[in-house]
């Protein structure tokens, strides 16, 4: 199986681009639930790791962002790039971390 055979059809019109559903298992939540979950636990871990400085202004941002993503209707498209990444890491592509040309 392709990992092409794992994106459903384009079901989603975001902005006037057509998406793919993300094919990740949200375990019955909601793409906007399984995302904040998701960077709940990053956010925790950080934390426990003393590499957030001022726990209440980062949390207010990050929930400030997802909702934003949510009003939007952007979530299906971050979570489309996170399984992407995810999938990359997994099977040693490089990916990029930059922030493309615009940032030279």
């Amino acid at each position: 199986m392709s990992v092409f055979d794992k994106f459903k059809t384009y079901k989603r019109e975001v902005h006037g681009v057509k998406l793919p559903e993300p094919p990740i298992d949200t375990g019955g939540r909601s793409y906007h639930d399984f995302l904040c979950d998701l960077t709940g636990e990053k956010f925790n871990k950080k934390l426990e790791a003393g590499r957030i400085p001022d726990e209440e202004k980062y949390k207010n941002q990050y929930l400030k962002e997802l909702d934003i993503l949510d009003k939007t209707k952007a979530t299906e498209y971050i979570l489309l790039l996170w399984y992407v990444v995810n999938l990359c890491e997994k099977n040693n592509i490089p990916i990029s971390r930059g922030r493309g040309s615009a940032a030279s």
